[in-house]
This record gives C-alpha cells, sequence and structure tokens, in this order.
C-alpha cells in the first residue's frame, strides 16, 4: 500500500490472497493430524520469524520492479503469510487438545487469544510503530517476536508430558 497509495481493488486482492493463504495453510495442516503438534507450532513461528526478516533482507530490491511483477511478488509474500498464520492455529488447538484440554475450550481459547493478539497487534504496531519507527524496525520486532515465542513453545514442548485426566487415556 506504500508503494502504490490507497488503491482499494489491489488491497483487496491482497487481502484475499492472504484469504487464500489461510485457507491452503489450515488444510495442509489438517491433512497432517500426525505432526508432533507443539513442536510444529515452534517451527511455524521460527519460519515466520525467518520470512520476516527474508522480506526485510529484498523488499527494497521489489520496490524498484516494474508495477506487475512487484504484484506478483507482494502477492506471493501475502499469501506465504497466509499460510503461516492458517497453519498456526489448527497447530495450536491440536497442541492445546494434546495437553489434555477438551476441543472446545481449546478452539475458544486459541481463538480468544487470536482476537486479542490481531487487536494489540493492530493497535500497538499499525497506530504506533510502524508509523513511528517505519517497516524495517516493525519487521525486525515480529522476527523477533516470533522467534522468542517460537523457542518458549518448543522449550515447554520438552518441559511438558501429555495430561491425561483420571478415567481417560
Amino acid at each position: 500500500q506504500s508503494r502504490f497509495g490507497t488503491l482499494y481493488q489491489q488491497v483487496g486482492s491482497l487481502f484475499a490472497l492472504f484469504m487464500v493463504g489461510l485457507a491452503v495453510g489450515s488444510w495442509q495442516t489438517q491433512r497432517r493430524s500426525g505432526v508432533a503438534t507443539s513442536k510444529a507450532v515452534a517451527a511455524v513461528l521460527m519460519i515466520a520469524g525467518c520470512f520476516a526478516l527474508a522480506w526485510l533482507g529484498f523488499s527494497e530490491g521489489v520496490a524498484e520492479l516494474p508495477d506487475f511483477l512487484a504484484w506478483v511478488i507482494y502477492g506471493a509474500t501475502i499469501a506465504l503469510t497466509g499460510g503461516l498464520v492458517g497453519a498456526a492455529f489448527p497447530l495450536t488447538v491440536r497442541s492445546l487438545r494434546h495437553g489434555g484440554m477438551i476441543s472446545e475450550r481449546a478452539a475458544g481459547l486459541a481463538y480468544a487469544f487470536d482476537l486479542l493478539g490481531g487487536a494489540l497487534g493492530a493497535l500497538f504496531i499499525g497506530a504506533f510503530l510502524l508509523p513511528l519507527q517505519g517497516t524495517p524496525t516493525v519487521l525486525v520486532f515480529l522476527a523477533l517476536l516470533c522467534a522468542t515465542t517460537g523457542a518458549a513453545v518448543w522449550r515447554e514442548n520438552f518441559r511438558l508430558k501429555p495430561y491425561a485426566p483420571k478415567g481417560r487415556l
């Protein structure tokens, strides 16, 4: 948006590509139900952090490309980001269920934190960090946030044992 201005059709197209990425990421995760869940959540977070740093490295070069090629790269980047987000949610719910939480509670808790993170992220990043510090700082911040969260999830994977309530296998 910062390159092309407020062009609603293009912004809407980018949102649609993000949603396609969400659907594909979620679908792929559901197909692989045997994946070790907390390790997979950690891996998705770490990949997202690396992806943010990679975008920092080549985003300026993309800005110099012809418009059509830039849109293709922006669209692919948005779709891949959506795919990572789409993979993270079902993996998180599955990880909570693996820890002994019932399905409804796991989905509700994951959804609540998803909404909370979206609201806080929009407020903090969109209203303050991005306008005051710029895109490179935001990308570094997001990469560090993803990496530290992924490392914490990975560490917890080795610390916690699956929970099995009495009378339940």
